[in-house]
């Protein structure tokens, strides 16, 4: 069995980036407050955009990244934006086989399954 990680690189903005949100740390900076319940509204269509961009921005985590999310987070219409808050949200409550997290995958590319996390 692979090792699990809870990062994912992925083909996003003209190049790789690495995105990773901490669910461990109740004092994370980049907590995300339920986000089991905010993956499922991912899932289901029923989004918001802090969801969205709120879960892309921690995704980043870096200061040097607002740049990146400003030019093509904001500028884009927000439903294309979706699988990869989806992805990233997933890899860090699910895990992902670190072979996969590493090889720059698009965001559809990825797929996150309960318990398995190895497709």
């Amino acid at each position: 069995m692979s090792e699990k990680v809870t990062y994912v690189r992925l083909t996003w903005a003209g190049g790789e980036h690495r995105f990773q949100i901490d669910l461990s740390s109740e004092l994370s900076l980049y907590r995300i407050p339920d986000p089991f319940a905010r993956l499922q509204r991912l899932l289901l269509g029923q989004w918001s955009a802090e969801d969205v961009y709120g879960t892309i921005r921690r995704g980043l985590g870096r200061a040097d990244t607002e740049d990146l999310f400003e030019q093509h987070c904001r500028r884009r219409p927000i439903s294309e934006l979706v699988p990869l808050a989806q992805t990233i949200l997933g890899v860090a409550i699910f895990g992902i086989d670190k072979a996969i997290a590493d090889q720059g995958l698009e965001p559809e590319q990825v797929k996150v399954h309960e318990g398995d996390g190895d497709e």
